[in-house]
């Protein structure tokens, strides 16, 4: 009798398996059959909250010249805030301007804002490879008049952005990797980001700390 409940609770077992294997691979092969225009308003909404929230930035900028020279420029902390109307922006200071340093090139990378850019743009191509051990579409285009393109890296999984790469006058001019956090169980957004310029080598890095939602 004991071995006949152990048979039975291993093709039990087998064939939980087997569902869950099954699912899997129609799971894989729906994501696979994505449209452009899917994946980009899928990651649109894996990236875009929407509520507010205040962000701690870190920036570091790395082989940066000048009259090329190599100059150096210390760390620079700030706060920033999102809203689903106006993105990201640094929060005001008590004279409600930013707080500002005013030798340092600042930047913010806006992951919500970008998607919505190119989603702007006339629809382009999709592929799909590995980048980061990890299955990626990849979706490229340019607009009407080509002075502006992009490539997009999204993951065939969570919809999180893992990279783009931004073309002027069809030129790679800047590489831009992004690390995701899933945050309030639902969004992905940024926790650190590496902004590579062609033009000059140097490397813009951010990191994305402390996020605050409003309730």
């Amino acid at each position: 009798m004991r071995d006949a409940k152990m048979k039975i609770v291993m093709v039990a077992l087998l064939a939980l398996g087997l569902l869950l294997a099954q699912s899997a691979v129609a799971q894989a092969q729906g994501s696979a059959d994505l449209s452009y225009q899917a994946v980009l308003t899928r990651a649109q909404q894996a990236v875009n909250p929407d509520v507010e929230y205040n962000v701690t930035v870190s920036q570091q900028i790395q082989n940066a010249q000048r009259n090329e020279s190599p100059v150096s420029f210390p760390e620079f902390t700030e706060q920033a805030t999102f809203t689903p109307v106006q993105g990201l922006k640094r929060t005001p200071g008590p004279n409600g301007r930013p707080n500002e340093a005013t030798s340092i090139p600042k930047f913010l990378f806006d992951i919500a804002q970008t998607l919505d850019q190119i989603q702007e743009l006339p629809e382009g191509s999709i592929k799909q490879e590995q980048f980061n051990n990890r299955s990626h579409f990849v979706l490229e285009g340019a607009s009407v008049d080509k002075e502006r393109g992009f490539a997009l890296w999204v993951d065939a999984e969570n919809f999180s952005v893992s990279k783009v790469s931004v073309l002027m006058q069809g030129r790679l001019v800047a590489e831009i990797d992004v690390q995701s956090n899933l945050l309030n169980s639902k969004f992905w957004l940024p926790s650190h980001v590496e902004l590579h310029s062609t033009l000059d080598n140097s490397t813009v890095v951010l990191d994305y700390d402390d996020y605050e939602f409003t309730p």
